[in-house]
């Protein structure tokens, strides 16, 4: 923004000149600070806005997280009037952790903790059980963000990518891809 004065025609010093030139400087320079200010608030704004939408990205309920029927806090005796008895079951510890496991066919496996009351982890292999939404086993990955939106969570490791969705109450639904299918999906207690 440029002001203009009008000087008297006896004033043509060299004064009046400078006079003009430095406020035609200053306020450039103000309207530049101003523009600058204006500027860094709205990347603020901007960037509130992103990190308040990828804080709570996908967040989807517990009663989605589930494989074949079974997640997080199942107990034994429902697993098994859904499904019989496990094809194999192995009971241990890992380190200060004890451990109650059922194995059927070796393509789902349900994971008990330490008392053998709940269930804190399920993991599919197989294409035959699906979530409560549909997905399965052998599924194009493109169908994650169809069903459940933004993952909170991917992780890449050599030629697998993870996608971890998490549930409103700690819990999870992960999806191990690789070449663009899903090859295994988790259910479990964060």
């Amino acid at each position: 923004m440029l002001q203009y004065f009008v000087l008297p025609e006896e004033t043509t010093g060299l004064f009046w000149e400078c006079f003009v030139q430095k406020n035609a400087v200053q306020t450039k320079e103000v309207d530049s600070v101003f523009n600058r200010v204006k500027l860094g608030a709205f990347a603020l704004v901007l960037g509130a806005a992103c990190m308040i939408s990828s804080v709570a990205s996908a967040q989807i309920s517990n009663d989605r997280i589930a494989i074949g029927g079974v997640g997080p806090g199942c107990t034994p005796d429902y697993v098994e009037s859904v499904y019989g008895a496990p094809t194999s079951q192995e009971s241990g510890s890992n380190g200060d952790q004890t451990y109650l496991e059922y194995n059927y066919n070796n393509g789902y496996i349900i994971g008990f903790d330490g008392a053998g009351s709940q269930a804190v982890a399920v993991t599919c292999t197989t294409d035959n059980l699906a979530t409560p939404d549909g997905v399965t086993v052998g599924m194009e990955a493109s169908v994650l963000s169809d069903k459940y939106g933004t993952a909170d969570h991917i992780y890449n490791f050599n030629d697998k990518s993870l996608y971890v969705y998490d549930g409103t109450d700690g819990e999870q639904l992960a999806f191990d891809v690789q070449n663009f299918f899903i090859v295994s999906i988790s259910a479990r207690v964060n």
